[in-house]
């Protein structure tokens, strides 16, 4: 059995991918995998560590508003498909996977053309263009959160709650282990970032919060600033109870170790704040498509799992009181830490393998 795995851009589509990728290779290890992705992004060096076929595409979205854009896209987009075709023929590959990203829009109407089956991964509670528009053709839409097969009307059958694969990591991790080796066993830890790339709204807004850092020696914030601007590493630097980080390439312990964190609410960092347990604050990015962080950071906010904020009241009172309550409120994070734990379903890339493998 051959598959071909559409899955690039950003690491919220390339690691359920690859996790998915390996769960069927675990079950059935003479599966095989092609994998198509962008031409520079991530996904183009694991697939060629792991010896997987490797298919780039000249990916482009057809959402900007400009004319020449939408032409040049739906071109390229076009050219795409025919090449994919022809790849799916030669290779005779059986089905094909998509998690999202620009990649997957050609592969998906490839497979539809030459009649494959289609199975594909959602990560956000709101779907993302491409499952909106396959959802019809699809044989199985496996989502994230609990409530995206309301965003799919019609469909609800195909659609199956498996969850978002995690991290391996996370399961052998232990917060008390952690926490003494960073020698912080009775003070409150905070860890903030505004993504991997970091976010100059949210670094504005931890710089603003430095009297109330500066005031509590029972704290310990640690925040990743992801910002090239060499102003921020100083006027992090100067702020007492605070550790700066342009990166931190391992940031599980941070993550596990913290009583409190600060983010944004893509897909990604929210299943790993359910896979762990941990009261939070999110801060949806205002710049994503269809607005799909909003939805995901409201579901956590009616379980009860974590506070909102919206970009534009970061540097409002209301802003800073919701942090200062929190880190006065242990009650408070216990509870929301609490109702986090388990609002995305565990072992979400062992589900979804085998319900394709039983479905082919």
């Amino acid at each position: 059995m051959k598959l071909l795995l559409a899955s690039g851009g950003s690491g919220g589509h390339i690691y359920p991918g690859l996790a998915i990728l390996e769960a069927i290779q675990q079950e059935d290890p003479s599966a095989q995998f092609v994998w198509v992705g962008t031409k520079r992004g991530l996904e183009v060096k694991i697939a060629k560590d792991r010896g997987i076929p490797y298919q780039p595409v000249h990916a482009w979205s057809v959402n900007n508003e400009g004319l020449i854009w939408r032409l040049q896209a739906y071109y390229f987009h076009g050219m795409m498909t025919l090449k994919l075709m022809n790849l799916m023929r030669r290779e005779k590959i059986d089905a094909v996977i998509t998690t999202g990203g620009y990649a997957s829009a050609s592969s998906l109407m490839a497979a539809r053309l030459l009649r494959r089956p289609i199975f594909m991964h959602e990560q956000n509670v709101y779907p993302g263009m491409g499952t909106r528009m396959f959802v019809k053709h699809a044989k199985k839409v496996f989502t994230s959160f609990p409530g995206t097969e309301k965003n799919l009307p019609g469909y609800e059958e195909k659609v199956i709650l498996a969850g978002n694969p995690v991290r391996d990591v996370f399961n052998t991790l232990e917060k008390e282990t952690i926490r003494q080796e960073m020698d912080n066993q009775d003070k409150v830890m905070v860890l903030s970032v505004g993504g991997s790339l970091g976010a100059n709204s949210i670094n504005e807004f931890i710089l603003s919060l430095k009297p109330l850092i500066e005031a509590r020696d029972d704290l310990q914030w640690v925040h990743v600033y992801g910002n090239d601007k060499e102003e921020y590493e100083s006027l992090f630097d100067e702020i007492k109870n605070l550790e700066a980080h342009r990166y931190i390439e391992d940031i599980p312990p941070y993550l596990v170790g913290s009583d409190l964190i600060i983010t944004r609410s893509g897909a990604g960092m929210l299943t790993e704040l359910s896979a762990m347990g941990k009261a939070s604050i999110l801060i949806p990015s205002p710049n994503v498509l269809d607005d799909h962080q909003s939805y995901n950071a409201r579901l956590f906010e009616e379980e009860g799992a974590a506070l909102l904020l919206k970009d534009e009241e970061l540097l409002t009172p209301k802003a800073r009181d919701v942090v200062e309550n929190l880190l006065n409120d242990e009650e408070l994070r216990d509870r929301l830490a609490s109702k986090s734990k388990g609002i995305i379903p565990s072992h979400a890339a062992q589900k979804i393998a085998k319900e394709i493998l039983e479905s082919l």
